[in-house]
């Protein structure tokens, strides 16, 4: 039978957060849905529970969605719309931009956009180095999320050239926080980065000057010293 304790942990959540915008309950339940939908068909997810889902993404999300500064946000790798999607939901004012590189996710991506209706969305099939190596993104943006998309000394290097000095990197390396920011360190600072808060997994890194114009490098470089 299918069990509906997933949709009383989201009501609990808006219950707590009574001045989140109407309406944006239903469009996080009505996003779950779609995302079973697609998991259904290919495994766009690690689980297919609903419950899990909820309790280990989409409230997190959410969570990390009350905690983001600026109007202008950028999500890296965006897959399976997490965090983005209902960071984006409970933050109709700010805008979004979703970069995902893989044509399969980027056309769940679009679909999302606009069965939900999230006009403060926008979808781009572009490589983050890419993008971070264009003017038109290029130091443009108040804040970064990155999940799951290489560990911190990787993530960062495609993260910070796309932050205004100012902005902040919202980076969740989990568990293994302490050992990724002493490998990541030196390059935080290289990139002109500076951790301001380190709390349960979730690493804030502010842009306090800009970039070098050499980073980020091709995917390869990054991805192999990432797992060096």
């Amino acid at each position: 039978m299918f069990h509906v304790k997933h949709i009383s942990l989201i009501r609990e959540f808006f219950n707590s957060h009574p001045n989140l915008p109407p309406k944006s309950e239903k469009k996080v339940l009505d996003y779950l849905t779609l995302l079973l939908e697609e998991r259904s068909v290919r495994k766009i997810t690690s689980s297919s529970d609903p419950l899990v889902l909820t309790k280990e993404h989409i409230i997190p999300s959410m969570e990390l969605g009350l905690k983001i500064d600026g109007e202008n946000h950028v999500d890296i790798g965006s897959g399976a719309g997490f965090p983005v999607v209902p960071m984006s939901i409970i933050n109709p004012g700010k805008k979004f931009t979703l970069m995902e590189p893989m044509k399969t996710r980027g056309v769940f991506l679009q679909s999302l956009i606009l069965k939900l209706k999230m006009d403060n969305v926008e979808f781009l099939q572009i490589r983050a180095e890419d993008a971070a190596r264009d003017s038109l993104y290029r130091e443009k943006f108040d804040s970064v999320t990155a999940r799951a998309v290489l560990p911190l000394v990787g993530s960062v290097e495609l993260a910070l050239p796309l932050l205004k000095v100012g902005g902040s990197f919202y980076a969740q390396p989990g568990d293994s926080a302490l050992s990724q920011i002493e490998l990541a360190k030196e390059k935080i600072q290289t990139l002109g980065g500076v951790i301001v808060e380190n709390l349960d997994g979730l690493v804030v890194i502010q842009k306090s000057g800009p970039s070098p114009n050499k980073y980020p490098r091709n995917w390869k470089r990054i991805f192999k010293d990432s797992r060096a």
